[in-house]
């Protein structure tokens, strides 16, 4: 079975010891990819008029299958779970 990283962010962060979070974020993303890692990435922003969408943003720049956390129920889980696993 693959290792499977599940990362729960809003997406955003601080560049406070780093000097290009972008490339480090993007070099995690590649590095788990080339090891057969899955990435599963759980937004935690709350849903609102004023969302910015940075954690699906962050997902796409990750590789990883996003979702977001007012979709976590068993079921909703269970397929997520299935659709990582199937990439």
């Amino acid at each position: 079975m693959p290792t499977l990283f599940v990362l729960v962010s809003d997406g955003k962060y601080s560049r406070k010891g780093m000097e290009n979070p972008e490339a480090e974020i993007e070099r995690f993303g590649e590095n788990a990819r080339r090891h057969g890692a899955k990435i599963l990435l759980v937004d935690a922003e709350k849903s609102s008029i004023f969302s910015m969408g940075t954690a699906r943003k962050l997902a796409d720049r990750l590789g990883a299958v996003y979702m977001p956390i007012d979709d976590i129920r068993e079921d909703a889980m269970r397929e997520t779970l299935n659709t990582v696993f199937r990439i």
